[in-house]
């Protein structure tokens, strides 16, 4: 949900592909690694002692699917900053 909205903030000026693709990556880091630390904190609570290796591997692969569900969009941003893609001509 996130993504999508960064996407849609991201269009309202229908700026570069470049720039897009920029705020699109550098939104779905920030909300990544704010995940990363509540998933962190909230463990770290829970058990009450600081966290094993192998608990912030568990974290990190829970979280990782939010990165996930960007890749499609990064992928076609991607190939429009390359001129792989164009936007579609306006017929009159």
């Amino acid at each position: 949900m996130f993504v999508a909205l960064a996407l849609v903030v991201a269009l309202e000026r229908e700026p570069d592909p470049l720039e897009t693709l920029l705020a699109l990556i550098g939104a779905v880091l920030a909300f990544l690694v704010g995940e990363l630390y509540d998933a962190s904190i909230e463990a770290q609570i829970r058990t009450r002692r600081s966290l094993l290796a192998t608990e912030l591997r568990e974290i990190v692969h829970e979280q990782s699917f939010i990165a996930a569900g960007a890749i499609p969009a990064i992928v076609i941003f991607t190939c429009a900053s390359c001129g792989l893609l164009t936007p579609p001509r306006p017929t009159t």
